[in-house]
């Protein structure tokens, strides 16, 4: 029982040859551009975390010296060890670590947009507490 099999063959549509570009496999620079936009993305994630986690820290430092705001540092301590407690993971515990640093943007924009509208028009900065070199 000697059974042939057929070969299969590619059929492009007729009069569309405009679309042959569509049935090709992406091109080696697309590929090389999707990788470089890949760890570009990444890098940004990876920056956008650590800056949450350090907004997050700071903030829950100064919450913790204030006598009723306290409360809310202490709250925000035991959900966490909570959560990795119940799953058993340790990043089920960095609870708001993304909007914190959606946070901390909004601060770093706003302090930036307050140090353009203090410039004054000789060029010098108003009361920022930035030295001006002249």
């Amino acid at each position: 029982m000697n059974v042939e099999t057929p070969a299969l063959q590619t059929v492009l549509p007729s009069g569309h040859d405009k679309n042959l570009l569509a049935i090709l496999p992406a091109s080696r620079a697309s590929r090389i551009r999707k990788l470089a936009g890949r760890v570009v993305f990444g890098i940004g994630s990876v920056v956008e975390w650590i800056c949450g986690a350090l907004t997050l820290t700071v903030t829950l430092a100064v919450l913790s010296v204030i006598p009723i705001l306290n409360l809310l540092s202490l709250g925000y301590l035991l959900e966490a060890s909570g959560r990795v407690a119940r799953t058993r993971r340790l990043r089920a515990g960095f609870v708001g670590v993304r909007k914190a640093a959606v946070f901390a943007q909004g601060v770093v924009l706003d302090l930036d947009h307050r140090h353009l509208m203090s410039c004054d028009d000789q060029g010098g900065v108003g009361s920022i507490g930035v030295i001006a070199l002249p």
